[in-house]
């Protein structure tokens, strides 16, 4: 009987090896590369408010002008100037309340009941009074230094509404590609480790899949002063990989 169950028992733990070595062992790589964002752009709206709407649109325009000639001179190319999005929309004036004869009972005590002329109420068919034009243009800056020069100009102009500058990379495939490399290296490493503690080898490859891309389009960026003015920096971004990979398991 005793021998009957130490048999049982190393059939078991055979099949089980078995198992587990047709399974395979998956584990999850990771890595990220940091590199320098190389490319910056901007967006800018110009917006005005006035009672006739061709005038607004006149003075929009001519602002808008300024502002591609100013970009053109301090050596940004046309075809990285982007200022076709005209919006155009009224200002309605608050309606007026017209009041139509009527009465309104107040009960003041338990005996007396005190009437209040009152008139019904009607809205005015509403009339517009101003008008609201915005152009909004967007640009493709070289480096962090022609974003400071444009920013200045800007202000000279009059341009106030001007967004968070755009960081990012030109080439961020490139840059994904090498981290998917080390990712894949960083799931080797992490298999051998887990495999070496088991007491066994890890063999080839039976399934390997992405999971996981990240490269944010928007970055912080610092900025500080210095005598010579204002003076914009931008730190490292990573592009980051993932991966999931099952390896087989030699016994």
């Amino acid at each position: 009987m005793k021998l009957l169950i130490k048999t049982c028992v190393i059939i078991s733990l055979v099949l089980s090896s078995a198992v587990s070595a047709d399974e395979g062992i998956e584990v999850i790589g990771k890595a990220e590369v940091k590199a320098q964002p190389d490319q910056f752009s901007l967006t800018i709206s110009i917006k005005e408010r006035g009672i006739a709407a061709s005038k607004v649109k006149q003075i929009v325009d001519k602002k808008s002008e300024q502002v591609v000639s100013m970009f053109i001179k301090q050596g940004v190319s046309e075809s990285h100037i982007d200022s076709s999005m005209l919006r155009m929309y009224p200002i309605f004036e608050k309606p007026e309340v017209m009041i139509e004869n009527a009465e309104l009972e107040h009960r003041a005590s338990h005996n007396n009941t005190v009437k209040f002329p009152l008139q019904k109420q009607e809205k005015k068919v509403q009339k517009i009074r101003l008008f609201d034009v915005a152009r909004t243009i967007s640009v493709k800056l070289n480096s962090l230094e022609q974003y400071d020069s444009v920013l200045e100009h800007l202000v000279k102009i009059g341009v106030s509404n001007i967004s968070p500058i755009q960081l990012g990379f030109s080439d961020p495939d490139a840059l994904y590609q090498r981290a998917l490399l080390q990712a894949i290296d960083n799931a080797k490493a992490k298999a051998r480790n887990i495999a070496k503690q088991l007491g066994v080898s890890v063999g080839k490859v039976m399934s390997i899949k992405e999971t996981g891309y990240h490269a944010p389009s928007v970055y912080r960026m610092a900025a500080m002063e210095s005598k010579a003015g204002f003076n914009s920096q931008a730190t490292e971004r990573s592009v980051s990989a993932q991966v999931a990979i099952t390896f087989q398991i030699i016994l």
